[in-house]
């Protein structure tokens, strides 16, 4: 890719905090998952999973799972010194906006990647 088409395509990046309902088909999902598949890890080691989430009711429990969680964040930060609470974390929780995303991809960390490649501060 010559370097001004990656930089218009760097310049075009959105954040998406609102998904439609619509189907995604499979083979797009497979195309994302190989995308993210080559993003750099340490020794090439790709210390993740990827689980594809397309049932309703899991996907539930999963967006219930990140509420509780942000719930218990927030009194955590809240519990901080005012002067040092991220701004972020100072009004309601919201549920996250991809809920309603027809799938879910979620990519799960290797915890044993650390016992590999233990990081030793010089």
């Amino acid at each position: 890719m010559e370097y001004e088409a990656f930089l218009d395509l760097v310049r075009r990046r959105r954040s998406i905090r609102s998904f439609k309902a619509d189907p995604v088909p499979g083979e797009y999902v497979e195309q994302i998952i190989e995308a993210a598949r080559f993003a750099p890890s340490g020794a090439n080691s790709q210390p993740w999973e990827f689980v594809v989430v397309k049932d309703k009711e899991i996907k539930e429990k999963v967006v219930g799972l990140i509420t509780d969680q942000a719930v218990h964040s927030r009194k955590a930060e809240l519990a901080r010194d005012e002067d040092l609470r991220f701004p972020g974390m100072q009004g309601p929780v919201h549920e996250p906006g991809f809920k309603n995303a027809p799938v879910f991809i979620l990519l799960c960390g290797d915890p044993r990647t650390k016992e590999a490649y233990p990081y030793s501060p010089p």
